[in-house]
């Protein structure tokens, strides 16, 4: 689980990314380097599961921008490995 995203409450779930944007940055001899932007839908589950069978618990669904950084061997595009931590913009949330 990503820190920003784990942080939002007592149990965060990545539902699924949605890809904006895939940019080729640079291929050489041996890798070819992606940028990936678009949001991470998530649901943020608040309480535990005794809370939720007595009625407390709470759900919200919501999403955030995120970008990240791969590269994968020229010999093989189906083996794609981050370059950097995936980064995730959780600003709306405190606004």
């Amino acid at each position: 689980m990503l820190d920003e995203l784990d942080i939002l409450s007592t149990h965060t779930r990545v539902e699924y990314p949605f890809v904006d944007e895939i940019t080729v940055e640079k291929i050489d001899q041996s890798h070819v380097y992606v940028g990936v932007t678009g949001d991470a839908n998530v649901e943020l589950v608040y309480g535990s599961g005794s809370d939720f069978r007595q009625g407390e618990g709470a759900t919200l669904d919501d999403s955030f921008p995120f970008e990240m950084s791969l590269r994968s061997p020229v010999t093989d595009f189906d083996k794609f490995e981050t370059t950097q931590p995936i980064k995730v913009d959780t600003s709306s949330w405190y606004e």
